[in-house]
């Protein structure tokens, strides 16, 4: 009788510790998937759409925070004229810069390598133009 319970608590404490275990192993997928994610996900951070005309400038500030430390910029636009987009970092320095012209009858769409930015930045559009342009700054952090 004595073996026959000793048995038992020994087959039932192996059951608990492989729980146990297996507990602990997908806490820590969990764990990494979700900093994983926090850091490399892109998401957005600033996003503008507007129709214009005439010779004109407008800005767009947004704010790369912790653990953020890159930007990529998605610039779509409609219309005919001329346009510059220009980048600043929380330096007032241009980190990414592109100017051209827009021809009626195409959506162009342009898009910027990923680009170390933190802190308070400023996207500027320039334009001598009739045009309707969509601006989306994406976000993420390290692992790229």
């Amino acid at each position: 009788m004595r073996s026959l319970e000793k048995w038992v608590i020994e087959r039932l404490g192996r059951k608990k510790g492989k729980m146990k275990t297996v507990i602990a192993v997908v806490a820590i997928i969990a764990i990494v998937v979700g900093a994983y994610l926090v850091l490399a996900y892109p998401s957005v951070v600033a996003e503008k759409t507007d129709t214009v005309s005439g010779l004109a400038q407008q800005s767009v500030p947004f704010t790369v925070g912790f653990p953020k430390s890159s930007i990529k910029i998605i610039f779509t636009i409609q219309g005919s004229g001329l346009y510059s987009v220009n980048v600043y970092n929380s330096f007032g320095k241009v980190v990414w810069s592109i100017s051209l012209a827009s021809v009626p009858s195409s959506a162009t769409t342009t898009e910027s390598e990923w680009l170390s930015a933190s802190g308070n930045c400023n996207v500027t559009i320039g334009y001598i133009a009739s045009m309707t342009y969509t601006v989306k700054v994406l976000a993420k952090g390290a692992p790229f």
